[in-house]
């Protein structure tokens, strides 16, 4: 069981570790990291992961304590690889590097990136120099409550909040342009979050298992939003998808159990594959504005009871398999696939 190894221990014959794919996401209780004395490619100096001349910060383990004290050797800030590691207090380095720390925010020195929260609790206002935020520099952080963005900031990065489950309020800038991989992914306390006209891009799981209540995507948004986005929000109610959006990507909307209808504007003409898969939904007209319905875009989805399928809706390719409730389906004009499209719906009863 990989959630309960604390210390990894790597032999001198190790040449490459991907740090980030495997420590970071996979041992998220890990406190020491240690490697071989003839290792010639990695040293680890009091439990954190270093390149062998102490000039790179490799990795620091995710549940590590304390201060981190990065040898003088660590001065450019390009080396800094500290994704999670909610853990730390404190953080000490020469004076030498280009790093600035207040206390709870390490910063380059010019504080025109966000580094790392370090122990970072309660209400936290983004200095207006900030312009960059770096890779997961807020996550996993138990007691950060609420955040002012800079208005200076374009992107949200990769995995920025990741895991911080006590997070309850974000206030993004107005000239945000694109939210990143798993940006929020696991903020539990987030209910709502304002997305700004102006947004063009969401990417991979940047709101998986969140606590989202509801949704508005704005106009600006349009082919964009990568796969997974707002799957397993499983508080997730309420849904506006915006006069931008025309295809609503793989697995958007998985298994939002507590979403019990879904509308779709003139926009949209593409549902793709396992979209609404195992959500709440009760009842559904799909428009004639709707081309294609790809595979498993509405399956397992048990509470389903009645289908209407517009005129304008040729694929319906496998897309309501395993409905255990579904009794009845009106079909559209123009449909010329729709395999395996009921398979499972033990219960249907009329297809007209």
């Amino acid at each position: 069981d990989r959630g309960s190894i604390k210390t990894l221990s790597f032999p001198a014959t190790v040449e490459f570790i991907p740090f980030i794919d495997i420590i970071d996401n996979y041992f998220e209780n890990l406190e020491e990291i240690t490697v071989d004395e003839e290792n010639q490619y990695y040293k680890s100096v009091d439990g954190v992961l270093y390149n062998h001349d102490l000039t790179e910060l490799i990795a620091v383990p995710r549940a590590y304590k304390g201060t981190l004290n990065l040898p003088e050797t660590v001065t450019n800030l390009d080396s800094l690889k500290i994704p999670y590691a909610g853990k730390l207090t404190g953080i000490t380095f020469s004076e030498n590097a280009d790093l600035y720390f207040d206390g709870y925010v390490l910063y380059n020195k010019a504080q025109t990136i966000a580094i790392k929260g370090i122990n970072l609790k309660g209400d936290y206002v983004m200095p207006e120099t900030v312009e960059e935020i770096g890779k997961c520099a807020f996550a996993d952080l138990d007691e950060l409550k609420s955040v002012k963005v800079s208005s200076k900031v374009s992107e949200i990065a990769y995995g920025a909040f990741f895991d911080s489950d006590a997070l309850e309020s974000v206030e993004l800038p107005e000239n945000l342009q694109a939210v990143g991989f798993t940006s929020f992914e696991g903020c539990d306390s987030l209910k709502s979050i304002d997305l700004n006209e102006g947004l063009t891009r969401i990417e991979y799981r940047a709101f998986y298992n969140s606590g989202l209540e509801s949704v508005s995507l704005p106009s600006s948004l349009t082919d964009d939003m990568h796969q997974l986005v707002f799957a397993n929000c499983k508080n997730l109610k309420s849904v506006d998808l915006g006069t931008g959006l025309t295809i609503v990507s793989e697995g958007a909307f998985a298994k939002c159990t507590a979403l019990e209808e879904i509308n779709f504007p003139a926009n949209i003409t593409e549902i793709d594959d396992n979209a609404f898969m195992g959500t709440g939904i009760k009842t559904l007209t799909i428009p004639d504005n709707v081309i294609y319905v790809k595979q498993n875009a509405f399956s397992d989805c048990d509470s389903l009871k009645s289908v209407v399928v517009g005129d304008g809706t040729e694929t319906l390719r496998a897309a309501f398999t395993d409905c255990d409730n579904l009794e009845t389906v009106y079909l559209g004009k123009s449909i010329t696939d729709m395999e395996y499209c009921f398979t499972g719906c033990r219960s249907l009863k009329k297809i007209e």
